[in-house]
């Protein structure tokens, strides 16, 4: 984002999914192709926020504070 023409103004980044080295023989490609996969299946519409956080306390293995930040930001 940083190297975008023009001032991208934000307060902060949240990274959710880990970042994986892509190089192919990089050792990775059973765990990515693991997280693509559950990344498809992932719930990711809901009728309201709070249900969307009611889902996500239950499934995704968060710490509190960051999926109180994650879920009041969205």
């Amino acid at each position: 984002m940083q190297a975008m023409p023009g001032p991208i103004k934000f307060r902060s980044v949240i990274l959710v999914e880990p970042m994986l080295d892509t190089r192919p023989g990089s050792g990775y490609e059973q765990l990515r192709t693991r997280l693509v996969r559950s990344a498809h299946k992932r719930k990711d519409v809901w009728n309201s926020r709070e249900e969307a956080a009611a889902y996500l306390r239950n499934t995704v293995r968060w710490h509190p504070r960051a999926l109180d930040v994650f879920t009041v930001s969205v």
